[in-house]
């Protein structure tokens, strides 16, 4: 076995950006103690401890709080980053309720449109974790599982707080409202006008089966010939093509038959199945390769509920496609 005594050896750092709606901005846990300009509340990787234990480790020292979940963000190893030395930093970030906090002086928490001039390249750090929750917070409705419930309207005051820029009130609620369950069990909330609904976030078993198991098929328009990507049965196309072929005009277009339809099936490990029948062909090649993507991350989650099968058949019955996990 080749000696590693001739090769250099870096310092390698953890640095954890944690963030939080605080007082109503998003903001940022900063060190303040131990040097002239606020850090990340960061440490080293002492020998044998993995970056976890060395992250948890760090924030419980220097700032005495916990987090839960925490992922990696980016390796920062620019030489001369830190003056200190060869050092090669391992960020990582989280968004935390704002309960986490209530223990840190004011001077430990600072909004993250308000920075002020940071230690190394802290400032950097901070900017990349932003735009990846703000990035996740555009395209889910609450992935961090910060809110315990809430309505509607608590979803997106909450994800402005985040985001300035967030999506208008109609758009946000067309993109969110498939992806949440409605809470049954507790009263609509009414403040004198119509009750809202409360909702809460899938859990991660439930994530994959709400995403591929409630899917509706978009409604056709009758007023018009149908655009391309609108939905329509065999028997409503033909209608259509005869209406379009008496009508009084020059027969220059020849018959058509109707386009062949496809049918995919999921299956789940607690026995549920969900069919979506009258698919167009890239219709359901689309949605099988989204499911089996998909599956594989559900497989490595630790989730009860498992996709089991996909299969894709065309009018006749016949298999086209099938996945089995």
């Amino acid at each position: 076995m080749t000696s590693l005594d001739g090769y250099a050896r870096p310092s390698v750092a953890v640095d954890p950006v944690v963030l939080a709606v605080y007082r109503g901005e998003l903001s940022v846990v900063v060190d303040t103690e131990n040097s002239t300009l606020p850090r990340l509340p960061g440490t080293f990787v002492r020998e044998g401890e993995t970056l976890a234990q060395a992250l948890a480790r760090g924030l419980a020292t220097k700032l005495n709080i916990q987090v839960e979940r925490i992922e990696q963000l980016h390796v920062f190893d620019q030489p001369g980053r830190d003056p200190r030395g060869w050092v090669i930093s391992v960020a990582h970030y989280a968004l935390v309720d704002e309960s986490t906090l209530d223990e840190l002086r004011p001077r430990d928490v600072r909004p993250v449109d308000d920075l002020p001039e940071l230690d190394f390249d802290h400032r950097d750090m901070i900017e990349m974790a932003v735009q990846r929750i703000r990035s996740e917070y555009l395209a889910e409705p609450d992935p961090w599982r910060v809110l315990e419930h809430f309505t509607l309207s608590e979803l997106r005051s909450f994800h402005e707080r985040i985001d300035r820029g967030t999506l208008l009130r109609d758009t946000f609620r067309r993109i969110m409202e498939p992806q949440l369950i409605e809470m049954t069990d507790i009263a609509p909330l009414s403040t004198g006008g119509r009750p809202s609904r409360v909702w809460r976030t899938p859990t991660s078993d439930e994530k994959h089966k709400l995403r591929y198991g409630n899917m509706t098929e978009r409604p056709v328009r009758r007023a018009s010939r149908p655009r391309s990507d609108q939905l329509m049965s065999p028997q409503d196309f033909m209608m259509e093509e005869m209406m379009f072929l008496d009508a009084p005009r020059e027969r220059t277009a020849s018959f058509r038959p109707p386009a062949p339809r496809f049918t995919v099936e999921f299956t789940w490990s607690d026995g549920e199945s969900k069919v979506h029948d009258n698919l167009r062909e890239r219709e359901a090649f689309r949605l099988f390769d989204n499911f089996v993507f998909d599956a594989k991350t559900a497989l490595t989650d630790d989730v009860s509920v498992r996709p089991v099968s996909a299969v894709m058949r065309d009018d006749s019955g016949e298999v086209v496609r099938d996945r089995a996990f």
